[in-house]
């Protein structure tokens, strides 16, 4: 037996109402639509790498010292 997790999802009503139409029209259960669409999402992002932001580094001069955590927020 096939155990399932339970949650929550948040849709937007146009999509739900799609999700909706479309378990009507193939007479399957929305959970069985909701099922497949992510198992395919995941399928296909598998193993894809998002671009990560790079960010140039910069001289900011000699160290002048060390702060102390009290010296840093003190004026806040």
């Amino acid at each position: 037996m096939q155990t399932v997790k339970r949650t929550t999802v948040n849709l937007k009503p146009e999509i739900y109402r799609r999700l909706k139409r479309m378990a009507v029209d193939r007479d399957q259960p929305l959970q069985e639509i909701v099922n497949e669409a992510i198992d395919r999402h995941l399928r296909t992002t598998a193993g894809k790498r998002t671009a990560s932001a790079r960010f140039p580094s910069l001289r900011m001069g000699k160290v002048k010292g060390r702060l102390t955590r009290e010296e840093i927020y003190r004026d806040l």
